[in-house]
């Protein structure tokens, strides 16, 4: 039986195409396998790297908020970046260093300033430093970014080629599904409701509590902490209070933190020891406005801005 010429065309074609498609699917299976063994690889040095970075965090925020160092931050921040040098790189490992010795100098000459001991020269050095190690809570980020991301395995070429075979029909049927949706593309943003809110103020109030009990301080100092949420901003600030206890001093020791609470990265603090006024404003974004008391009038005015409670507004 012969069959009809337009279906031998089809099945010689088939034919003709099985040995090209099953190098192709070989091709995808060893690009999948690479992949995979890639993205374990890099999950391992994650392992190996993320504490570090951690640790250098925690420490600066330890210096920048209390601005002096037990042997025990000390310590440990000394051995989770020891392995910087194994897992990361020479560079860093330096930087890192160079933030302990910093922080090192920072604390002592914060002893001298309590003793009154310390020089002009010596209490701008210290709030240089200070700021310095402040800054770098963001430039960390930048800089072990290249070691907490992922690499790209394969050629950029080949992976956008196979990334576009299996993702057009996603990508297709995305589409259809964003055009039946047009009310969700014109507003895709939704302000939470009042049930969202209630829950969000009480989680920022729970984070409040928690920078507030890491906040380590002595049997003469006093601390307490208010955390608003802001729905128009989706933020949650946390202004931390340490003050003497002695009710009968209240001007020995004063400082107020704000805090970022999501990130608990420090924004601004202000601080007055026995009647010395000064302040810091550690975001990049603000101008300063006044100089005035070494900065305390312009970190006591970014604070109260950012705890304005929207409720009253």
């Amino acid at each position: 039986m012969t069959l009809p010429l337009s279906l031998s065309a089809v099945l010689e074609l088939l034919k003709a195409l099985a040995t090209p498609a099953i190098a192709v699917a070989g091709i995808v299976i060893a690009w999948a396998q690479l992949r995979i063994a890639n993205i374990r690889l890099t999950h391992d040095l994650f392992d190996r790297r993320y504490p570090v970075y951690v640790a250098a965090r925690e420490f600066l925020r330890c210096i920048c908020q209390k601005r002096t160092i037990t042997a025990d931050e000390l310590s440990s921040f000394h051995y989770a970046s020891g392995t910087a040098i194994f897992v990361l790189n020479p560079e860093l490992a330096d930087y890192l260093q160079q933030i302990r010795t910093n922080a090192i100098r920072a604390a002592e000459l914060f002893d001298k300033i309590g003793n009154k001991t310390a020089s002009q020269v010596e209490i701008q050095e210290h709030w240089d430093l200070l700021n310095w190690l402040a800054n770098q809570q963001e430039q960390m980020n930048e800089k072990f970014m290249g070691f907490l991301t992922y690499p790209r395995p394969l050629g950029r070429g080949f992976k956008i080629s196979a990334l576009l075979a299996f993702s057009l029909p996603v990508a297709f049927l995305a589409a259809l599904l964003m055009l039946t949706d047009k009310s969700t593309a014109r507003n895709p943003f939704l302000p939470p409701t009042a049930t969202e809110i209630f829950h969000l103020r009480s989680e920022c109030a729970t984070l409040g509590e928690k920078i507030l009990s890491e906040n380590v301080v002595g049997s003469a100092l006093t601390q307490s902490q208010i955390s608003p949420y802001n729905p128009i901003t989706n933020r949650c600030y946390v202004k931390l209070t340490v003050q003497s206890a002695d009710i009968n001093k209240p001007e020995k020791h004063f400082s107020a933190a704000l805090y970022d609470g999501q990130t608990g990265e420090m924004l601004a603090i202000e601080n007055m020891e026995n009647g010395q006024r000064s302040g810091i404003v550690f975001d990049r974004n603000h101008k300063s406005t006044s100089d005035a008391n070494a900065g305390w009038d312009d970190a006591q005015d970014y604070i109260d801005a950012l705890m304005a409670d929207d409720r009253k507004e």
